[in-house]
């Protein structure tokens, strides 16, 4: 009987710490697949399309619109970063990719940042001081991010 009671007491102990852990802080799991996606960015009275092409560590952006930067491309890789439109290509260097819309997508989806908190249905994340909120469909993929300090609101099409 009294080994009974124990293994009772130990059940309804570990069902109650399991229950107080289910809001504990978690990342999102890491995209280490290859994949590939459009997507559309909207900032204030300005959106932007691009194709965004992941393998390994290696990100493609091809810009599709507005008209007249279809035909740019962004390629990063640790080997260089480079940017490409009409025929001209610039070297660019981590700094200047850091900063702009692409390094915040790519820190998004490396989900290098230094905070992550689940709430059930989005991960409210921190990467460099800026904040973002990542939704992702039930499969894993993302289907937005939502860049507070840059006011951008990115959708994924897969």
């Amino acid at each position: 009987m009294r080994f009974y009671l124990k293994a009772v007491v130990s059940i309804v102990v570990v069902s109650l710490f399991l229950c107080s852990c289910s809001n504990i802080k978690r990342k999102p799991p890491v995209i280490t697949d290859g994949f590939s996606c459009t997507v559309y960015a909207e900032y204030e009275d300005y959106s932007t399309e691009f194709k965004l092409k992941k393998e390994g560590v290696n990100v493609e952006l091809s810009y599709l619109s507005p008209d007249e930067i279809d035909g740019l491309t962004v390629n990063i890789s640790p080997a260089g970063n480079l940017l490409s439109f009409s025929g001209l290509s610039y070297n660019i260097d981590d700094e200047q990719i850091s900063s702009s819309l692409a390094g915040c997508i790519i820190g998004a989806l490396n989900y290098d940042y230094t905070t992550a908190e689940y709430n059930g249905s989005e991960y409210a994340c921190s990467l460099d001081g800026n904040e973002f909120e990542v939704t992702l469909f039930s499969d894993g993929r993302i289907s937005t991010i939502n860049f507070f300090k840059l006011n951008c609101l990115c959708y994924f099409n897969y």
